[in-house]
């Protein structure tokens, strides 16, 4: 786990993502999801430049996300 949240501060986060619907008769049937967590948790102070600076995408995911 990175950590508990910090306090409302009132700031926003920016991060892309993108999510797949597949529908079946008009509707969805199945969802799935995919997002720039490393980018989240660093604007929101949870993880560090230095933390990743030799980890892979997937090697950061496995323990932040």
């Amino acid at each position: 786990m990175a950590g508990s949240l910090p306090a409302a501060s009132g700031k926003k986060i920016h991060f892309t993502g993108i999510t797949i619907l597949r529908l079946d008769s008009g509707k969805i049937v199945e969802e799935v999801g995919l997002d720039d967590g490393v980018t989240a948790l660093r604007q929101l102070g949870l993880l560090s430049n230095a933390q990743v600076e030799d980890e892979t995408a997937e090697s950061i995911c496995a323990k932040y996300c």
